[in-house]
């Protein structure tokens, strides 16, 4: 069986190993005792604080009423809940990265939007031909356009079910690593799934659609005597 020894002041405490746990505090090397133990009461040098849990799962409220008697009890001492906690310990960086995306969702945006009037203004001007001779035999400048949007849409219906579909696995490849080195072994990422899987998916084909509509527009341009430029 796998023991731990332990100093506690000029006493050796031997434990036995009964479970594995994994934590971001101290990059993930520390020891969790059973609640009968005693120990000295000095806090050793270099330990980041004191981990409290209480088992009767209470509310948020609650919580925050048992934190505010902390801080009364312990005016010179600082009390964070479990997310503070980690936001301490990594910096605080949780807010701005999380902020950023309002930075980032709208540039990525920009950009699809760019690269959809590149292919539709290319698809034109390869099809010139074949948009004279639709409109040769009867086809409405709507239904030209249609057609030039329908094509952009069914791409990205496609490109939207498999960018869901990978998103979580890509998620734990790229991002895994990263918690790993800091101590976590193994992450379960909480996905807000509105915001993933149905905002900003919306977003992305509102937008492409749109600038889709809006270059598809430029055949209006082309008359049927181009038809002669059919290759």
């Amino acid at each position: 069986r796998d023991t731990v020894t332990i100093t506690d002041g000029e006493n050796q405490l031997s434990f036995v190993v009964t479970a594995k746990f994994q934590t971001l505090t101290n990059l993930g090397e520390g020891v969790r005792l059973y609640n009968d133990v005693k120990l000295n009461n000095i806090i050793p040098n270099g330990y980041s604080g004191i981990l409290i849990r209480f088992n009767d799962n209470p509310s948020a409220g609650v919580l925050s009423s048992r934190i505010d008697t902390l801080k009364e009890l312990y005016p010179k001492a600082t009390v964070y809940d479990s997310f503070g906690y980690m936001k301490s310990m990594i910096g605080d960086i949780a807010e701005p990265i999380n902020n950023l995306k309002y930075l980032i969702a709208p540039i990525c945006l920009m950009i699809c939007m760019l690269v959809i009037v590149l292919m539709e203004r290319s698809f034109i001007s390869k099809e010139k031909g074949e948009i004279a001779m639709l409109k040769s035999i009867g086809f409405r400048n709507s239904s030209i356009v249609l057609i030039h949007t329908l094509r952009i849409a069914y791409i990205m219906i496609v490109s939207i079910i498999i960018g869901a579909a990978i998103s979580l696995p890509i998620t734990n490849l790229a991002a895994g690593p990263c918690f790993k080195m800091m101590g976590m072994q193994n992450v379960n990422f909480i996905v807000n799934i509105p915001e993933v899987f149905i905002l900003y998916p919306a977003a992305m084909f509102i937008c492409t659609i749109t600038a889709a509509v809006l270059t598809a527009l430029c055949t209006r341009k082309i008359s049927t005597s181009e038809i002669a430029n059919i290759e």
